[in-house]
């Protein structure tokens, strides 16, 4: 019974120690990124190539390969490497420039929202016709691209920009056009 007692004892003790040591575990493998499985299996047979060159450095030191066999084997195991570089480098170059279309995609999203932004705090009649000529504008148009007139509505007296249906400068109260 004291021995049932006390082999409990011990394993709760070993369970509150190993229990951070797992849970660390845990969360740093919730926090890596998800890793293409084509790039890991890369990754891993270049390790592996790895450590098969340093144990045949190993097993030269200890005797257990001759100079030749040694050179040959090296020969072998760099050409492999290298073929296994080129790889990781094409799989990481695909990844990498799809991530840069999607980065570009964003930021020619960003850029129309910021002149949209702009065009809409400016006062132009965006998308109306010139007030001048009558020709079509285009919304991020800021004169018009026939006659070259300004499709910024400013005010006349103090050259604060208005919108088309403003009848008053909010600045200095001057009758708009």
């Amino acid at each position: 019974m004291g021995i049932g007692i006390g082999f409990i004892l011990v394993l709760l003790a070993l369970g509150y120690v190993a229990y951070p040591l797992f849970r660390g575990r845990v969360a740093m493998v919730a926090e890596e990124p998800a890793m293409d499985k084509d790039l890991e299996n890369l990754l891993a047979r270049r390790d592996a190539t790895y450590a098969a060159i340093k144990e045949l450095e190993f097993d030269r030191q200890a005797g257990g390969l001759s100079e030749d066999d040694y050179r040959d084997l090296l020969e072998r195991y760099k050409r492999k490497a290298v073929a296994l570089l080129r790889e990781i480098d094409q799989a990481q170059g695909a990844k990498r420039g799809a991530m840069a279309e999607q980065i570009e995609q964003e930021v020619t999203a960003l850029r129309r929202r910021k002149r949209q932004l702009r065009a809409k705090e400016s006062g132009v009649a965006r998308g109306q016709a010139c007030p001048r000529c009558g020709a079509p504008s285009d919304p991020q148009d800021d004169f018009c691209s026939v006659c070259g007139a300004s499709l910024v509505l400013r005010c006349p007296q103090c050259g604060t920009m208005y919108e088309p249906t403003d009848r008053y400068c909010s600045k200095c109260g001057a009758k708009l056009g």
